[in-house]
């Protein structure tokens, strides 16, 4: 909210110096402006988190949080006339734990030193470049009065493509591509014949999406690997289900890795931590009527990880996931996830004691190589000034995940069990996380499969 009328300067000295083709100043002015708070947040191992030993504001918050998950499970068996007075009941204790999260943050002693964002100017640009050797390209999209535009990183340069299309033409095209998805979202064992029609209708809206919004960028980026850093209604472009048409059709991640992050400083950040190789897991389940084969994903997954501490059914709880989280390498939760883009630090997983919300994430410590999220909508997030992600994401990053995967929207419960075992199997193969879920979707890809199977799930960070 503080940076909301605070990044027309950056906005404006970065049209300037495109003006004036100094391609590095615009883009550094760019990047001062994306996901200031949680780049900083990723640099404080403090930012957010709760002590272990409790003080009377945490006693409070944890009280406000039992009471407002008991007026959450109450809401959903609702009887008539209730539903206005629970509500209310609900906002007033959302309201009051935004209070407390609030008081306890400013009690924190920021920790972090150096960002890429105080570093100066020449050092970041050397330091993203080395980052991003000759292997990846980073484009970062830009919005200037409903344009869309494109810096492209790589070792060696900084371009810049203007004019790829307007914004509301992307948004068109996503509402076009999501009433494709939606024919499937209750499965597709009916639909017979259906289905080839179908795929046709999905793959024409993202081969549109593609020749606005890739194809001006080819020649820039060559066969490089990609991190993409969206921005507004790109934040919710599945870029790895791009289609190249034109008689040479193939899906983006057919033939690159992709990944994604709120901006380069958080990618830079995210890389540059220690790599450990994983050895411990977390399998979290909880099954309801949406999403009823969760226990079948997460016995599936147990034979890859035959160490890994289950927790399924009742014992899926919050105080359960606080205890074993923080010593969890890779960390899978397999429930539903709700998005609330009125509210989005609310956004939740439900598990067997309630909602877990993006602040009760927050304040957690991880040290999870990946944490991926089984769930629907776990990766749609509000998009505020700056680009700053309040949503699920948000959460997992700013209490240490090193990488997420996670889904653009509402996913198959069959289809996401069999991609989840393939995914794993890559990974325990020393496959990356990047490439593991490439491998897995690839093999969708091959069975000619419709995109909505295998592209919700992208990966954040590294």
């Amino acid at each position: 909210a503080f940076l909301a009328d605070k990044l027309a300067p950056f906005e404006n000295l970065a049209k300037i110096y495109l003006a004036e083709n100094d391609l590095e100043k615009a883009f550094l002015f760019t990047e001062k402006s994306r996901a200031r708070t949680l780049s900083e947040n990723l640099n404080d191992d403090f930012a957010g988190k709760i002590p272990a030993k409790p003080s009377p504001l945490s006693i409070k918050l944890g009280a406000l949080r039992e009471e407002l998950n008991w007026f959450y499970s109450r809401l959903n068996r609702a009887e008539a006339g209730e539903f206005d007075a629970l509500q209310k009941e609900i906002k007033k204790r959302e309201k009051q734990i935004a209070g407390l999260m609030r008081q306890i943050e400013s009690t924190r002693t920021n920790s972090a030193q150096v960002s890429a964002n105080r570093l100066s100017e020449q050092d970041t640009i050397k330091l993203l470049q080395a980052s991003l050797d000759a292997r990846k390209a980073l484009i970062e999209f830009v919005s200037f009065d409903d344009s869309l535009a494109a810096f492209i990183v790589t070792d060696k340069k900084i371009d810049f493509v203007a004019d790829l299309a307007k914004e509301s033409e992307i948004l068109l095209l996503l509402e076009g591509l999501q009433f494709q998805f939606g024919a499937l979202r209750y499965g597709a064992k009916n639909l017979g014949n259906l289905m080839d029609e179908l795929k046709k209708r999905a793959d024409f809206y993202l081969e549109k999406l593609y020749e606005k919004l890739f194809k001006p960028l080819e020649d820039f980026v060559e066969q490089r690997d990609l991190v993409i850093v969206p921005v507004g209604a790109t934040h919710y472009v599945p870029f790895h289900a791009l289609r190249r048409g034109g008689g040479d059709e193939k899906y983006l991640i057919e033939t690159r890795e992709i990944v994604y992050s709120p901006s380069a400083a958080v990618w830079m950040s995210l890389t540059s931590k220690p790599q450990r190789k994983a050895k411990t897991a977390l399998l979290i389940g909880f099954a309801d009527e949406q999403i009823p084969l969760v226990n079948r994903e997460i016995a599936a997954l147990k034979k890859i990880f035959p160490a890994a501490k289950t927790l399924i059914g009742d014992d899926a709880t919050f105080a359960n996931y606080t205890e074993n989280a923080p010593a969890a390498d890779i960390l899978h939760l397999a429930c539903h996830g709700q998005f609330r883009p009125e509210n989005p630090l609310f956004s939740s997983l439900h598990l067997a004691d309630g909602s877990v919300t993006v602040r009760d994430i927050c304040a957690q410590n991880l040290n999870a190589e990946l944490v991926t999220l089984s769930a629907c909508e776990t990766g749609l997030n509000k998009i505020f000034a700056g680009d700053e992600i309040l949503g699920l994401a948000r959460g997992f990053l700013a209490a240490g995940a090193k990488s997420l995967v996670l889904s653009l929207w509402t996913v198959s419960d069959e289809a996401t069990t069999e991609l989840m075992k393939n995914f794993y199997t890559n990974l325990q193969r020393g496959e990356s996380v990047s490439a593991s879920l490439r491998l897995a979707q690839l093999d969708f890809i091959k069975n000619n499969s419709h995109p909505y199977f295998w592209s919700p799930f992208m990966v954040i960070g590294r």
